[in-house]
């Protein structure tokens, strides 16, 4: 009788293994593969940059792997192109109310709002009060 192979097939992207943790950490290097090349390649070549990034998500999403912080910042929410500051975006640092950034994606014209300050030094700062 045949042993049934290390991997099983449910449909046609997901993948079942034994040792899901290795398959994660190989998408995690290609990922930060593919969005080192993106950054080297965003000047002359756009259209590359956004297929490498392309890739990445979708390794990250056939993987149930989230995207680290930095590269999720350089992906926009709303039209999911690469965006690069000085290239392809625009970066604020804004006062008002409370420190915050704002970039502005040049693909789509939306802005994304990131604060400056962590949530857990906002909870101190009331308790001390």
């Amino acid at each position: 009788m045949e042993r049934p192979s290390k991997f099983l097939y449910n449909s046609r992207w997901k993948i079942r293994d034994k040792n899901m943790n290795e398959i994660r950490q190989i998408a995690l290097q290609r990922i930060h593969t593919l969005f080192r090349l993106a950054k080297e390649k965003i000047q002359k070549e756009p259209e590359l940059a956004q297929r490498y990034v392309t890739i990445a998500r979708r390794i990250a999403m056939r993987t149930k792997l989230r995207l680290p912080t930095e590269y999720r910042r350089m992906v926009c929410r709303h039209c999911k192109s690469f965006i690069y500051p000085g290239v392809n975006c625009r970066v604020r640092v804004q006062q008002r109310r409370e420190p915050h950034m704002v970039i502005t994606c040049q693909v789509c014209g939306k802005i994304t709002r990131i604060p400056l300050k962590s949530r857990n030094r906002k909870k101190r700062e009331k308790e001390t009060r």
